[in-house]
Formats: structure tokens, C-alpha cells, sequence
């Protein structure tokens, strides 16, 4: 198990390029897969429901009730912001993007944030319970800020996005929680395989939307540079401003970075989905972007905390060895 987990969700950030490189290179093969990204995501977000319990929820909001409302305000105002203020600035030429992108960065945080909060050092139990309840609220949510900030470029039903976000995360999570309190035996034992089932159904949100995306993608291939730089801002000044949040209310160390990943590391698989019904194939681009760097940033920064803190941690060691040896 461990070498394939290794295989499908360590090396998720370089899969979600190679898939996304081959659905562009022949998209034909893959057609069929793109209706059903909707179902897929349903599928991953019902794994996440799978894992739900009262005591995750009650550790992270009971004991942490000021690192929860700090870790909520923020992710919705430091995930939609920098969105915002990125589409206007250089997306103004292209409505269907600058729609796309404001919906990707008005999505909750994802499972990869937990991951990567668990990888990078940060409090899980926080982390967990900021997803379950973002996740919770995104119906009401995500059509609300896309509706106030994206209805300048391009029309946002809100009624219809409701519904449609309703659709992929309420009942696949209340689903899920159904199915842990009347089979509780069966859900622990495939519990471990969750996580692995969850990357493969991911694995075909990128495909499906990237040949969905095929014939757009081509007539606008000049815009992918300034798109990549569009989606790197979104990202990276929302995982800054995610960290400030945490460090200037003086949450400790761990609850800040599971802030910071909540609010930078969000479910813009879910915003492909949304954008592609809502806006059409092409405004997809943004959040498909968005998922694939995610992962790669994501993994990066929980890889570069754990190394700060093993080399904060031998310091001592090797300060001490020193003076034994000077002595």
C-alpha cells in the first residue's frame, strides 16, 4: 500500500501535468470522461465525508474556537481578494477567465490541505475542522462572492451555481457520514484506501476538463503564460496573507500554518467543474491551472517547513557537540 500511495498521491503534483499534457495532446480518447467531472469530484468529496467524525470537528472547533474564526474570515477573504483583484487587473480582456479565476479562489479548502497541513507541520485537527465547516457553507458561499465580483464579466446565475455546488458537496459529504454511522466497520477498514481512490477520481477531473477544454485552449494559446502568472499570484499571496492572518492574531506555529494551507491550498477541482457548467469549457482553465500548481506549491512549502524545522531542531545538538569537541 505504501508504494502505491506513493505512487498516486505523493506524486500527484507531476501526474496532474503528465495527464493534463496527454488530454491535450489527443483529447479524442478522453471525450467521454469529460461530462462526468462532476461525478468524479462527487466521488472525492465523498471520500472526504467518509472520514468525517464528531471528534475531529469537536477537536478543532472546541478547543481552537479563536484560531477557527481567525482560520474562516481569513480563507474567505485572502482566497478571494488576490482573485479579484488579479482578474481585473489582467484579466479584463478576457471575461470567461477573469470568471474562472474569481470562482477558483471563491471554492473551499480541499482535502490537499489537510495533507499538506499534516506534511508541513501544521495543527490537522484545526486544518480538518476549517475544511468540514468551508466545505459545509460553500453553497451559499462560492455563489455568493462569484456572484458579487465575477457579474461584471460575464453573467453568474446565482440560484443555478447554488444548486450545482449544492449538488457535488452537500449530498456527497452528507452521504458519506451516512455511511460511517451505519457501517462504521466497513468505512475503517477501506479507510486507509480513501486517500488513493480519492487522487485517481482527481486524476480524471483534469483529464475530463482539459479535453473539455481542447478546442479553446488551442485558439488561445498565447494567453497560457500570463494565465500561469495570473494563477501563481492567486496562489502564493493568498498562502502569505493566510500566514499573516495566523502569525499577527499570535496563533502558535501550527495553527498558523494550518491556516495558511487552508487558505491557500483550496478545492479548485471543484471550481473546473463550476466554471466549465457556469462560464463554458475555456473559463475552466483558470481553476484547472489552479489545481495542478496547488498541488506542486502545496507540496513544495510542506516539504520546506519540515526541512526548517529539522535543521532548527539539530541546532542545539550540533552547537553542544561543538563545545564537547572545543573542550
Amino acid at each position: 500500500m505504501a508504494r502505491l500511495k506513493f505512487l498516486l498521491n505523493t506524486l500527484m503534483p507531476l501526474w496532474m501535468i503528465v495527464f493534463a499534457l496527454i488530454a491535450y495532446s489527443d483529447p479524442r480518447p478522453f471525450m467521454p470522461v469529460a461530462p462526468h467531472t462532476t461525478l468524479y469530484l462527487g466521488a472525492v468529496i465523498l471520500c472526504m465525508g467518509l472520514t468525517l467524525t464528531p471528534e475531529k470537528v469537536r477537536d478543532g472547533v472546541v478547543r481552537n474556537p479563536t484560531t477557527m474564526v481567525v482560520g474562516f474570515v481569513g480563507k474567505w477573504l485572502w482566497t478571494v481578494l488576490p482573485g479579484v483583484f488579479i482578474a481585473y487587473v489582467a484579466l479584463r480582456s478576457y471575461p470567461s477567465l477573469a470568471a474562472g479565476t474569481i470562482l477558483a479562489g471563491a471554492t473551499p479548502s480541499g482535502v490537499s490541505s489537510n495533507l499538506f497541513t499534516f506534511l508541513g507541520g501544521g495543527t490537522v485537527a484545526v486544518s480538518v475542522s476549517l475544511s468540514i465547516i468551508n466545505t459545509l457553507l460553500a453553497p451559499i458561499l462560492t455563489p455568493f462572492f462569484t456572484k458579487t465580483f465575477a457579474n461584471r464579466y460575464v453573467p453568474v446565475h446565482f440560484w443555478a451555481l447554488l444548486i450545482a455546488t449544492a449538488k457535488v458537496v452537500i449530498i456527497p459529504i452528507v452521504l458519506g457520514i451516512i455511511l460511517r454511522v451505519f457501517f462504521k466497520k466497513a468505512v475503517t477498514r477501506v479507510e486507509p484506501w480513501l486517500p488513493m481512490v480519492s487522487a485517481v477520481f482527481l486524476y480524471l477531473v483534469d483529464i475530463g476538463t482539459v479535453a473539455a477544454a481542447h478546442a479553446a485552449l488551442s485558439k488561445n494559446l498565447a494567453v497560457i503564460p500570463l494565465l500561469v502568472g495570473v494563477v501563481l499570484f492567486q496562489i502564493i499571496v493568498s498562502l502569505i496573507l493566510g500566514y499573516l492572518s495566523g502569525y499577527l492574531t499570535r496563533r502558535t506555529v501550527a495553527d498558523t500554518r494550518a491556516i495558511m494551507f487552508e487558505t491557500g491550498i483550496y478545492n479548485a477541482g471543484l471550481g473546473a467543474v463550476l466554471a466549465t457548467a457556469a462560464f463554458g469549457a475555456f473559463a475552466a482553465l483558470s481553476p484547472l491551472l489552479n489545481m495542478v500548481l496547488n498541488m506542486v506549491i502545496g507540496a513544495a512549502l510542506a516539504s520546506l517547513l519540515v526541512t526548517f524545522d529539522e535543521r532548527r531542531r539539530s541546532r542545539p545538538t550540533n552547537t553542544s557537540s561543538r563545545r564537547q569537541s572545543s573542550a
